[in-house]
């Protein structure tokens, strides 16, 4: 197990942030919070007889809505993708399915021709045969060392 060594010797670290150089900036006060019992002076409309108020309310509530807005936009944008990386997926596996089918084909049309005198089909056949037959080692030995 490795251990790592502070760059700082651990008699010179600082208790607190504040002393020395690069002392913190002292926090900004809260605003005065409202006793739990308080509450704010509505008018008719339910809504605070302070215009400064009102207009934040308003703000917070327009600035609620079009971040609904935008995270449902966003959402039904990311399901739309889905839906299309899923027909495409779909699309890719037909393909493969499609090419792995004719590589057979091919394939055994080739072995069918294995009386021909064709120097290209004879070499085709001897590497796909040295080929299986490694392969057929391969296994083999792993079972061996792990059997």
């Amino acid at each position: 197990m490795r251990r790592f060594s502070s760059p700082v010797p651990l008699g010179r670290l600082r208790s607190h942030p504040s002393q020395g150089k690069g002392a913190e900036k002292p926090k900004k006060q809260p605003k005065e919070q409202k006793v739990v019992g308080q509450q704010e002076e509505l008018d008719d409309d339910d809504l605070p007889k302070d215009p400064r108020r009102r207009r934040v309310l308003e703000r917070n509530r327009m600035a609620a809505n079009k971040c609904r807005l935008r995270k449902r936009g966003e959402a039904l944008a990311l399901a739309s993708r889905e839906e299309a990386m899923e027909d495409r997926n779909r699309y890719l596996m037909t393909c493969f399915d499609s090419l792995t089918v004719e590589i057979y084909y091919l394939k055994t049309q080739l072995l069918q021709h294995t009386d021909c005198n064709c120097v290209l089909i004879q070499k085709y056949i001897a590497n796909e045969a040295k080929m299986c037959a490694d392969g057929m080692l391969a296994c083999s030995s792993v079972f061996d060392t792990h059997g």
